[in-house]
C-alpha cells in the first residue's frame, strides 16, 4: 500500500449530504457518490441524486457545501461519508481516472477525488478485492476506458441518466433478471429491440445478390470506426441493405445498442437534432434548447446511431458540418444512408474503406432507370434475363432475381 501524504490535502473540493424523503421502500438505502469536478459533471450528479432520493435513497454528496465547508473538516468528512455508505457510486471520467491512479500531475484542485480514491483503494486492499459496494457508473456520454484499472472488474456498465432504474436496483441489491417486455418498455424511443425490431424487418422479402456492400458494413460495424456513410440513387436499395447489416450484426451482438433515427423528408440542422434527440428521450421543453451537436452529445448514450434518408440535412446550411460534428463524438458510431456522397461528413477515421458510394448507380441512362430489368442490370452489369421480364411492370429488384435465377 503506497504511502499517502494527507497534508497535501488541504484544498479539498466540497460535497453534500442531502436528507431522505418520507418513502415507502422496505430497505433504507444510504448511497455516497464520488466524482471530480469536471465540465457540467457536477450539474448531472445532483440530477442523479435528486432522482435517487425521490425513489427513497439516502444520498450524500457535495452540492451542499459550495460555500461552507463542512464542521467536521473536509478529510473527516469525506472519509466518513465512504465508510458509513452501504454503496459507493463511483462517476468515472477522464479527470477522475488521472486523480484516481495519479498517473499524471494533476492540475489545481480535485484533491477531494484523490483523497476518497485513497479510501476507496485502502478499503478494497483490506477486503482482499472482495467487494460488494464500490461500483463505477459512467455518464451516458462516458467511455469505458476512463474507469480506473482496480474497478474495472465491477463495471456492469451502468449509466446515467438513461440507466437511472438499473443504478437504483443495483443501490437496493435487486439481482432479479426481469422479463424482456418489461426490459423493453424501458427502452428509449429510437433504441431497437434487437434483430427481430420491426424497423429493420425487409419490406419486400430477403436482401439478394448483395453480400459484398453487407460485408462492408458489417466490417465497419465490428471494428472501431466512427462512421461509415452509404450513398445511391433512390430505390437502388441503400435501406434494405442497411437493416440486413444491423440485423445480422444484432443477432450476434445482444448487448449493443443502436438508435434507429429516419430523418424527416424536410429535414434541417436543428429539426435533425430534435429527431435525434426524440430519439433518445428527450422531451418537448428539452428539444427547444438543443441548437448544436455538442449541446446535444450530453444526452446521447454510447451505441451506433443509424440515420436513414440523410440527403436532405446534408444538402442544407450547415448541414455537412453538424454531421462532421456529430461522427467527430467518441461515444458516438454513425451509420448514414442518403442519396447524395457526404463528402467525408460522414466516413470512418479509423479502420476500413469508406462504403460509400457503393450502392451507386452505373452509367444507365436516366430514362430508363425506372425499368426492372434496367434497374437489375444497373447493379449487376452481367446480369441475364428471360425477355419476358420486359413486360413486368413495378417489379422489385429482389423479386426479379429471385425469378429469373
Amino acid at each position: 500500500m503506497p504511502y499517502i501524504d494527507v497534508e497535501q490535502f488541504f484544498d479539498l473540493c466540497s460535497y453534500q449530504h442531502t436528507s431522505m424523503p418520507p418513502a415507502d421502500r422496505k430497505k433504507s438505502r444510504t448511497v455516497f457518490i464520488s466524482y471530480a469536478h469536471e465540465g457540467d459533471l457536477a450539474e448531472r450528479v445532483a440530477a442523479l441524486a435528486e432522482w435517487l432520493q425521490s425513489n427513497g435513497v439516502e444520498v450524500i454528496t457535495d452540492h451542499r457545501y459550495r460555500n461552507r465547508p463542512p464542521e467536521k473538516g473536509w478529510r473527516a468528512w469525506m472519509q466518513h461519508s465512504v465508510e458509513d455508505a452501504d454503496v459507493v457510486l463511483i462517476v468515472c471520467s477522464e479527470r477522475y481516472k488521472v486523480l484516481f491512479e495519479k498517473r499524471e500531475v494533476a492540475d489545481s484542485g480535485g484533491r477531494g477525488a484523490t483523497w476518497e480514491s485513497a479510501v476507496i483503494t485502502s478499503d478494497l486492499y483490506k477486503s482482499r478485492l472482495i467487494n460488494t459496494k464500490f461500483f463505477p457508473i459512467l455518464p451516458d456520454d462516458g467511455l469505458h476506458e476512463h474507469i480506473p484499472e482496480i474497478l474495472a472488474d465491477w463495471d456492469n456498465d451502468h449509466r446515467f441518466p438513461s440507466g437511472n432504474e438499473r443504478i437504483l436496483a443495483l443501490i437496493l441489491g435487486d439481482e432479479a433478471i426481469s422479463d424482456p417486455a418489461s426490459e423493453n418498455s424501458r427502452l428509449l424511443p429510437g433504441e431497437l429491440t434487437g434483430a427481430s425490431d420491426p424497423r429493420l424487418q425487409p419490406r419486400e422479402g430477403l436482401v439478394l445478390g448483395r453480400e459484398e456492400e453487407l460485408a462492408k458494413i458489417l466490417d465497419f460495424l465490428n471494428g472501431s470506426g466512427n462512421a461509415e456513410h452509404v450513398s445511391g440513387t433512390a430505390g437502388i436499395g441503400k435501406t434494405a441493405v442497411c437493416n440486413e447489416a444491423l440485423r445480422r450484426w444484432l443477432a450476434r451482438n445482444r448487448s449493443e445498442k443502436v438508435f434507429f433515427v429516419q430523418v424527416r423528408d424536410d429535414a434541417n440542422p436543428r429539426t435533425f437534432l430534435a429527431q435525434a434527440g426524440e430519439a433518445v428521450g428527450l422531451d418537448a421543453e428539452m428539444l427547444i434548447r438543443i441548437e448544436t451537436v455538442e449541446q446535444l452529445r450530453r444526452f446521447l448514450p454510447e451505441g451506433v446511431y443509424y440515420l436513414d434518408n440523410l440527403e436532405h440535412v446534408a444538402e442544407s446550411l450547415g448541414g455537412r458540418q453538424m454531421l462532421r460534428d456529430l461522427a467527430r463524438l467518441p461515444s458516438v458510431r454513425v451509420l448514414a444512408s442518403s442519396r447524395v456522397v457526404l463528402d467525408g461528413a460522414a466516413r470512418q477515421r479509423k479502420r476500413g474503406r469508406a462504403v460509400s458510394e457503393m450502392l451507386e448507380w452505373r452509367r444507365v441512362a436516366r430514362q430508363e432507370r425506372s425499368h426492372p430489368v434496367c434497374r437489375l442490370r444497373a447493379w449487376r452489369p452481367r446480369f441475364g434475363h428471360n425477355p419476358a421480364c420486359s413486360s413486368w411492370p413495378g417489379l422489385f429488384m429482389a423479386k426479379a432475381a429471385k425469378a429469373v435465377a
